[in-house]
Parts: structure tokens; sequence; C-alpha cells
């Protein structure tokens, strides 16, 4: 729902799209979640055309926006992210939920983080 909202979509399934431009690029990875301005806007590893499951959400004006799995195990999936260009850039996988904007805006670690109300972090296991 949206202008141009899963616009490239072809075979990706169970994928919510609201927004302009959300999920825009997708076209093989499903059960994604894209909710917002251009949210979860490049995700455009096809898989050789095969379906695949990269299980982001994006919730927020440009959340996920540059998200470029590179396999269907290795990088770019299951992520939760939420505000305004939350995880903007993502390389790889960081299951991390952020809730801060200009901490994680070109985020490219490994790790498990938890944001606490003052924003200071705590690494977890």
């Amino acid at each position: 729902m949206g202008a141009y909202a899963a616009q490239f979509n072809t075979i990706g399934s169970n994928n919510t799209a609201v927004g302009f431009q959300s999920l825009n690029t997708n076209s093989t990875a499903g059960n994604n979640t894209a909710i917002g301005f251009k949210a979860l806007y490049t995700q455009s590893y096809n898989n050789g055309g095969a379906a695949w499951a990269s299980e982001n959400v994006a919730v927020g004006y440009q959340a996920l926006y540059l998200n470029q799995p590179i396999g269907i195990v290795t990088s770019g999936n299951q992520n939760t992210a939420i505000g305004t260009q939350a995880l903007y850039t993502t390389t790889q996988d960081i299951r991390i939920l952020p809730m801060d904007i200009r901490h994680f805006m070109q985020t490219r670690l490994e790790s498990r983080i938890l944001p606490t109300e003052d924003m200071h972090f705590l690494q977890t296991q």
C-alpha cells in the first residue's frame, strides 16, 4: 500500500509494504515487513531468481534503507529497525533493535545490542 511499494516484487511472499517506495527493489525475498517512507527500499539480492526468506522488519522513515543481503544465510537477514533511518546501511546480519537514529545510521558490525533508556548500550551474547 503506497505508491511504488514492493514495485519490483516478483515471487517474494509473505511481505508487507506500507508507504511510498517501501520494499521497492525487493524481488524474491519473503517474510519482510516495511512500514514507512522508503523503508527497506533497497534489498535487491535475488538468490538466482529463487524465492527465499530474509525476515527483516523496518518501521520508520528510511529504516533499513540500504539493506543489501549478499546471500540467503550470510548477511542482511533477520534485522529489526525501528525509527527514522534506523540501520540506514546494513551489509551484515546484526540482529539488533536500534531505537536511536544517530547511533545506527551506518552500522556494519555483527553483534547483539539492546539500547537502554539513556541510550548507553549493553552488549549481550
